[in-house]
């Protein structure tokens, strides 16, 4: 929570009085009324990470954000909240949904190293307006369109009436980008996969039996809540997680020649320029197991913790251009330490499994878990390659 200011200014009488502050990782704004002991939420999520506020010489309000370095002013709002329809039948997305069918203009695409979900298996699609395309001209800076609509399809092996294990889809998520800011919104099918159904903005949970790994598992599967899409996807980010240079340069196994995906992308419309980018995450299936580890962690922690100013807490980054850049992560002590033994670093070159790092990646404890999306299924070959890594720092 980033503490605010009570409003004095003569602007907006609706606030005077109130307590304004914000949430750093979602970028919601409240204003909380000390009389009523009540608060309302002023505005959407924006994935701002809102890191003060000021006041000018009238006393009237600004908020300052730490990610991209900007300030903002209050003003009322002149665009209408969209509203979601409660079935993704009415979303637009899919063609045909009883045989789950994408319309033509959703075009699939591949990543290098894919987040880890419990073990599922996904389908990812972005969606542009007519004439509409991402800009890729710069190599690390691609500028994403309003109206860009990205949309993940979660497939579990589960059994069916024969007592055959096949893919069933059981989660649709979908993301865009409007008036600059974007929201992601989770839609759960039914078990007889003919309808999705919008899930609440708090999330949601069911128990799911799946084949992972040739494993059956029972275990409680989570529907991510509308901060939680925020507290990934945000102005550090630059928004898309999937959709970036370095998940997108390989080649693609979607077409029909085999090329880069970038120019394959390019050649549809999708990206504006066919432009091999310098970026790549190694793909975990074509790297050793330090490498694999490093790609692991840029692509599960480096959206919180990075250079650009995430709102990941401590003084270590995990993005393409900490990990790239030749960083030493032995000797950064953590001044929270939930976990016995109370290894006071990070890393531990010499026994990763006492390291900070390693007890939040494998706690069942929700409140200290890392990533903050992950299940309480692990990956073990992630977990070892991640290992890989630690040994690979040289921590003497």
């Amino acid at each position: 929570i980033t503490g605010g200011l009570v409003y004095r200014g003569q602007k907006w009488p609706s606030l005077a009085g109130k307590y304004v502050f914000a949430d750093y990782v979602s970028g919601k704004i409240w204003a909380y009324d000390q009389i009523s002991k009540t608060k309302k939420r002023l505005f959407e999520s924006t994935g701002g990470n809102f890191s003060s506020f000021a006041i000018d010489h009238k006393k009237e309000l600004y908020v300052l954000e730490y990610g991209r370095g900007l300030i903002y002013e209050i003003v009322r709002s002149q665009r209408p909240t969209r509203t979601m329809p409660k079935s993704i039948k009415e979303t637009g997305c899919f063609l045909d949904v009883e045989s789950q069918t994408m319309i033509a203009q959703a075009k699939p695409f591949e990543v290098n190293a894919p987040l880890w979900s419990d073990g599922a298996k996904k389908e990812r699609f972005i969606v542009l307006a007519d004439g509409e395309s991402v800009d890729n001209q710069l190599d690390s800076n691609w500028k994403y369109p309003d109206g860009i609509t990205l949309v993940k399809n979660f497939f579990f092996e589960q059994e069916n009436n024969l007592g055959q294990f096949e893919p069933k889809l059981v989660e649709t998520r979908i993301f865009f980008k409007k008036a600059g800011s974007y929201q992601g919104f989770s839609y759960q099918w039914n078990e007889s996969g003919d309808d999705a159904f919008l899930v609440a903005s708090e999330g949601a949970t069911t128990n799911l039996t799946a084949k992972v790994k040739g494993d059956i598992q029972n275990f409680e599967y989570t529907f991510p809540s509308r901060s939680n899409c925020i507290g990934c996807h945000n102005s550090s980010t630059n928004g898309p997680l999937a959709f970036i240079p370095e998940q997108l340069n390989r080649l693609s196994s979607l077409g029909t020649n085999g090329a880069n995906q970038i120019s394959e992308l390019a050649a549809q419309g999708t990206l504006s320029h066919s432009i091999i980018p310098n970026r790549r995450i190694s793909p975990y299936s074509e790297a050793d197991p330090e490498t694999s580890g490093a790609s692991y962690l840029e692509v599960h922690c480096g959206s919180c913790h990075n250079t650009t100013g995430g709102p990941g807490r401590g003084d270590f980054s995990f993005d393409y251009e900490a990990l790239n850049s030749g960083q030493n992560y032995c000797g950064i002590a953590l001044q929270s330490r939930p976990f016995e033994p109370q290894n006071t670093y990070l890393v531990d070159g010499h026994n990763p499994l006492e390291s900070q790092l390693m007890q939040r990646l494998l706690t069942e404890n929700k409140e200290y878990r890392m990533p903050k999306m992950s299940g309480p299924l692990n990956s073990q070959q992630h977990l070892d390659d991640v290992a890989s890594w630690m040994l690979g720092q040289n921590c003497d």
